[in-house]
This record gives C-alpha cells, structure tokens and sequence, in this order.
C-alpha cells in the first residue's frame, strides 16, 4: 500500500512538471554561431561611424579617446646679424654676405635708403660723438630687392646692383612665408665714386688668426689680421694694425703689424705678431686698423675687429730621468748568509716638470 502511494505521488509530479516547463529542444550550434556574429557586426559598424557613442566593453569601461593632433612647431621668423662688406661704391655692383639665422630657401633681402652722403671723419674731441652725415637725414624712401642666393640657413649671399643712390641703406631679410628679419640699420653704405681716392679699410673677426689655431698658455703663439681695401685708385703704404688682449688699452697692447703695401679693391695680411698667452682660459683679441688715424677714409667706422680665443692649459712634458739616491740589503746589512733578500731603493724625480718615480727596475 504504501509503495503503491508513492508511485502514484512521483506520477503526480511528473505530470505537473510536463506541463509547466515546454520539452527541450535541441540547441542548432550554426544558429548560435549566425548570431554572435551578427552581434560582433553590429558593435564593428556602430564603432566606426563618425560621431557615434563610444562602445562599452564587456565589464563596461569605455574605449580609450583617440590621441589628440600634435600641431606642428611654429616656423621661427629670420635672423640678421651683420652684413660684409659694409660699402661699395655707388657706381660698381658688390656682392655682400648676410649672416645670421633661420634664414630659408628663396629669401631675399631688401636695402632701404636712410640718409644720403658719406659718413663724416668722427671728431677726436669727443669718443662718443655719433657718426654723421653730410646730407639731411629727410630723404625719398628707396627700397631696393637684392639679387639673394641662399647658401645655408645662417649664410645669404645677396648682390648689390649698380649705379644706386649714394648713401647709407638699412638691411632686412624677407623669407617666403613672408616672415621678416629685424632692420639691421646702417648696414651698407654706398661711396661716392667722384670723391678723390674715396676707399675703405675693414676687416672680418674670423679674418682675425692665431698658429696655432687653438693657443697654449705660456707657448710661443703668432697672430695677424687680414684687411680688406674697398675702392682707391692707388697704393696705401704702409698700413699699421695694433693688436691687444681683453681691452683697448696701453697696458694691454700685444703689438703692431704691419702691410707694406696694399692696392684698391683687394685684401692682404699683416706680418706675423708674437704673443705668448700668460694664462689659460677665454681671451678676447681686438685688432685696430690705422690706430693712427693716418689715412683718410670713407668709413671710420669699422676698422676695429674682435674675436674670443679659448687659450689651452697642457701640462708640461715631464723629460728628465729619474735618480736612484739609495739602495739597501735587508734593510742596511752588508753581508747575507741566506739566498731570499729585500731590497729597498730610494729615487727622485728632478724638477724640472717632475711627474714622481713610477716604477724601478733592478
């Protein structure tokens, strides 16, 4: 009785869970495969549409921001630092070289008249009064586009056409993107070919030499100065260069070179000056052309260079022999009796330059 109760309470149960739950079917795997890849799809597409939300992942963290856009660096605009040679005369062309930085291929450089004449002889009553100009300073403005090769992003070469007005020009350099160099004023200065033997005597700081190139403190060193002659109709003889170390001052003059002869249009050397650098360090040479105000010239301007000078400490060579003062046996003993000795010597190494004894050999 009591098995017949519990098989018709397990008939009960079965019934009742066949009709709650359906019958299970049987899963088709390429259905399932059809929809995760429908469902990757999906996420594909709605990620690469422009503007779209960002996608969550799987623990929902949101997709990392594209990088932002680096901007690129601004050009910097030129820079012009000095311009040689400095005149020409009014009549002939001159080729000038422009230095300074940030200059680009096809950058031109322009001149623009600022007062007409020739610069005056400055007084010698007065070191600080200003060059002048024989001729009012109000002028037509003239600005002229120079023929201009590049030749590096510090170099121009720009080439100063005849027959301009005479006067002094204002120099600026113009790169493509249309970025200027500051004005660099009083730049250029074109002579006055009527003027009798109207000529110029300049120099450059790398004109400015020393052997050895790189100076030794307390060593034998030559230097000169190579000068340049713009214009003239004859020789000048001779021209005195004086050369000093850190200022212009008596007490401070290395010597005077000289050039016997030098003709119009043309450069040339100094004879050598010995100086022998007294400390290592920076030194800064300064060369003054016609410290004597000989000659007259167009421009007094520019006749004084410079250029810094690291001097070099080496240390001396060390090239006497060392000298063996002592030599002892065991300490002092004349006699041994056995066959193992110590030996020990005593040795100097004499000034001058002694570098000390290394080693000894026995």
């Amino acid at each position: 009785m009591k098995i017949h109760r519990q098989q018709h309470r397990q008939d009960i149960e079965r019934e009742y869970r066949r009709k709650q739950l359906p019958g299970k079917r049987k899963s088709n795997p390429i259905l399932i495969f059809t929809a995760i890849l429908l469902v990757a799809w999906v996420v594909v597409y709605a990620a690469s549409k422009p503007g779209s939300a960002a996608i969550v992942h799987e623990r929902g963290a949101e997709a990392p921001s594209p990088l932002p856009t680096v901007s690129p660096l601004p050009i910097p605009a030129p820079i012009l630092n000095s311009a040689n040679p400095n005149a020409g005369l009014a009549n002939k062309p001159n080729q000038v070289t422009l230095r300074g930085k940030h200059f680009q291929p096809g950058a031109v450089a322009v001149i623009t008249l600022e007062s007409s004449g020739q610069k005056e002889k400055p007084s010698t009553a007065s070191a600080t009064t200003a060059s002048a100009t024989t001729a009012s300073a109000t002028i037509a403005s003239v600005t002229i586009e120079l023929a201009t090769t590049f030749v590096d992003s510090a170099l121009l070469s720009a080439k100063v056409p005849a027959n301009i007005a005479i006067g002094l020009y204002s120099i600026q350099v113009i790169n493509p993107d249309e970025q200027k160099s500051g004005v660099l004023s009083t730049a250029y200065e074109a002579l006055d070919p009527t003027l009798s033997g109207a000529t110029d005597l300049s120099s450059l700081a790398q004109s400015l030499w020393a052997i050895p190139h790189a100076p030794i403190a307390g060593q034998a060193t030559t230097i000169g100065l190579i000068v340049y002659r713009l214009g003239g109709s004859a020789e000048l003889l001779p021209v005195s260069v004086d050369f000093y170390a850190d200022e212009i001052k008596p007490e401070k003059l290395i010597g005077r070179g000289t050039i016997a002869a030098i003709g119009p249009d043309s450069s040339m050397s100094t004879v050598t000056v010995p100086w022998t650098p007294p400390l290592y360090g920076k030194t800064v040479l300064f060369a003054v052309i016609d410290p004597d105000d000989q000659l007259v010239e167009s421009n007094e301007q520019n006749n004084t260079v410079s250029r810094a000078l690291d001097i070099r400490y080496v240390v001396p060579a060390d090239i006497g022999l060392p000298v063996a003062q002592q030599l002892l046996v065991n300490s002092g003993e004349d006699q041994v009796a056995s066959s193992s000795i110590s030996l020990t010597t005593t040795a100097v190494d004499p000034d001058p330059n002694a570098s000390g004894v290394l080693k000894s050999y026995m």
